[in-house]
């Protein structure tokens, strides 16, 4: 994804898997659109999670 440097390759990675999955190009931009990614404060792993359905983030 050469637009988006910035982004580490886990993010990269895990947006790629659910463009793959999609079942339609809908529910594929609802994936992208609800992606969101950190860095754990305690681990200092990058975490990725796209939430699913009517999932709300925490905060």
């Amino acid at each position: 994804m050469p637009d988006y440097k910035d982004l580490p390759r886990g993010v990269h990675k895990k947006l790629i898997n659910a463009l793959f999955n999609a079942s339609s190009e809908d529910s594929d931009m609802r994936a992208l659109m609800t992606t969101h990614w950190w860095y754990d404060d305690i681990t200092g792993k990058l975490k990725v999670e796209i939430y699913k359905g009517k999932k709300r983030r925490k905060g």
